[in-house]
């Protein structure tokens, strides 16, 4: 299981993929529907919320996951359920969500028009330089990727500095780097979205629920 992070030099705490032991999780992504769309502020957010988490009951059901109640820390991330781990994700158009025997991470973002300021921070000319894909795709991949990691850290976007990408090795993972520890991630995509889920050694099943 990941080492929670205090507040000591960045640079030498140590966050590891765990190793579950589950027979797979099964991520879960649920379109949102087209009257739910265009809402906003609180009110687009508490429905995303609550709609992730009826995608997280389908994970847990799934995987054999009995959960308990949802709570996060002051930092606003999940807590373990009845000795399990939970991540949810959400966009306009989807939202995604899963469970499994140790701390998870997963994101979504759908495919946009980037700024030339945020393909820089996102990622440096060094990552950007381990693959050919189209740098709109690639920045999909890297961004989700991160944000998958960074979840599973506990840390959120303020240690992305820490979180590299490491190789490109095809469509479906990609290997990152996180202050000096290894990890991997399964990639899906659909519909313009796309979908990343840290790698805790099982199989990864994305369970698409259509309308």
């Amino acid at each position: 299981m990941p080492n929670r992070l205090s507040n000591a030099d960045p640079l030498k705490e140590k966050v590891r993929a765990g190793k579950s032991a589950l027979k797979a999780i099964f991520p879960v992504l649920l379109p949102v529907a087209a009257d739910k769309r265009n809402l906003a502020g609180r009110e687009k957010v508490a429905h995303l919320s609550a709609f992730a988490r009826e995608a997280l009951g389908l994970s847990a059901r799934e995987a054999g996951i009995a959960l308990g109640a949802l709570k996060k820390n002051d930092e606003g991330a999940p807590l373990p359920s009845n000795g399990y781990f939970w991540s949810l994700a959400h966009k306009s158009d989807y939202v995604t969500a899963v469970a499994a025997d140790v701390v998870i991470g997963i994101d979504i973002e759908k495919a946009r028009t980037v700024t030339p300021a945020l393909y820089r921070r996102i990622a440096g000319e060094d990552e950007w330089g381990l693959s050919d894909d189209d740098r709109e795709h690639l920045f999909l991949r890297y961004w989700t990727a991160k944000e998958a990691v960074l979840k599973v850290a506990g840390t959120g976007i303020r240690e992305l500095a820490y979180c590299r990408i490491a190789a490109v090795p095809d469509e479906e993972w990609i290997h990152l780097d996180f202050k000096g520890e290894p990890f991997r991630v399964r990639q899906f995509y659909h519909d313009r979205h796309m979908i990343s889920v840290v790698d805790v050694g099982c199989p990864i099943k994305l369970q698409i629920i259509r309308p």
